[in-house]
């Protein structure tokens, strides 16, 4: 059984206000836009100038599609790339939602999907996809600025989807002590951190230094938290700038937050 949202529910009830938003898009022959952001807990947040099609998303419970497409260098996935049916089959025949795109843009802890599309007959805008995406991504910067108060406010009901519901029998193979002797099989010994084009390994204690100073620790925070001194903490902190080669603690949170396998949870 899918969601069924109240029409009071910001992800209905923000659908005129965010058509306004839009716009300037009627220019490029663009007609439907929807804002996803997803946080790390499985809640996510959505905005979209078509409210029958957001109703429709939940009740048939879309949000369970997997998209079989890897997006491109920079993020972008075309609907043309992507298999139609059920999600944009159901878009296009019923909501004449078609011709699109998804804006893939990755944070240090949220994921945010852009999704522009148009009417199944204007082929003709995935010219913009093709060769002038970075208007789009100007509109996304205006987005977030005109729509920022109604993103503070989904943010306060954000929307959590119902977990599948797990066999059994699956559940029992995988017990905690298969888990425990899979984790036992993967001791990991260095890091792979990804910086200036190159694959860079670093020590256990090093990547956890990392991962902390995106997080915002200090030296003494990231002391009490993995039980180095201050002072080792500094030392190591000074090795990272040389071994990966970054000139000051700001390259170094800028490096670490955009390697997103440098979580704390990963190295304990």
């Amino acid at each position: 059984m899918g969601i069924e949202l109240l029409p009071s529910h910001i992800a209905l009830s923000s659908a005129d206000m965010v058509a306004d938003i839009c716009k300037p898009l009627e220019k490029l022959g663009i007609t439907y836009f929807s804002f996803v952001r997803s946080f790390k807990d499985g809640s996510h947040i959505r905005l979209s100038n078509n409210p029958a099609w957001t109703q429709h998303y939940y009740s048939r419970e879309f949000y369970n599609v997997v998209i079989n497409q890897v997006p491109d260098a920079e993020g972008n996935i075309p609907w043309s790339c992507i298999d139609r049916y059920p999600l944009f089959h159901d878009a296009s025949e019923y909501f004449d939602v078609d011709n699109g795109i998804v804006m893939v843009i990755t944070s240090d802890d949220i994921v945010e999907r852009y999704f522009f599309g148009s009417t199944r007959e204007n082929r003709q805008v995935n010219y913009i996809y093709l060769h002038q995406i970075d208007i789009l991504k100007k509109f996304v910067l205006y987005f977030k600025e005109y729509a920022n108060s109604l993103i503070d406010k989904a943010t306060k009901t954000r929307i959590m989807v119902p977990k599948p519901i797990l066999d059994d029998e699956d559940e029992k193979f995988y017990s905690n002590d298969l888990i425990s002797e899979f984790l036992d099989d993967i001791q990991i010994k260095k890091v792979c951190i990804r910086a200036k084009g190159e694959d860079i390994f670093i020590s256990q204690n090093e990547a956890k230094i990392l991962s902390l100073m995106k997080c915002g620790y200090t030296a003494k925070n990231i002391s009490n938290e993995i039980g180095l001194t201050p002072k080792t903490v500094e030392i190591y902190r000074d090795k990272l700038k040389t071994k990966l080669n970054q000139y000051s603690r700001n390259n170094l949170v800028s490096l670490a937050k955009s390697n997103s396998l440098l979580d704390m949870e990963l190295f304990n």
